[in-house]
């Protein structure tokens, strides 16, 4: 748990733990504007997973966000798991990662 203590911000490093630890692949997060960015799996199991976490950290309000981008020939599968800030607004920009590896069409 240290990597995460001085690696992911607090609000949301909790999450991203699990979410990890229970095979989803985390790309970026950020506690400031409250979303976890992950890479995308098989849709069923992977919103159940993310269903079953919410439920055990009793975070009752959250969007996904599914988004898949094709550039210069490239497939970009990726969501965001948004949380509401403290207004109860959500973020709603996928940042891509520069070092994404390429899935070619």
């Amino acid at each position: 748990m240290d990597w995460y203590n001085s690696h992911i911000e607090e609000p949301i490093r909790e999450l991203v733990y699990r979410l990890r630890n229970d095979g989803i692949n985390t790309e970026c997060s950020c506690g400031h504007r409250m979303y976890v960015q992950c890479q995308f799996l098989d849709d069923c199991e992977t919103f159940n997973i993310i269903y079953n976490i919410m439920c055990d950290l009793k975070i009752n309000n959250y969007q996904i966000i599914y988004v898949e981008t094709v550039r210069n020939g490239y497939k970009f599968q990726g969501f965001d798991i948004q949380l509401p800030d403290k207004r109860g607004l959500y973020q709603s920009e996928i940042k891509w990662v520069d070092n994404y590896i390429e899935n070619k069409i």
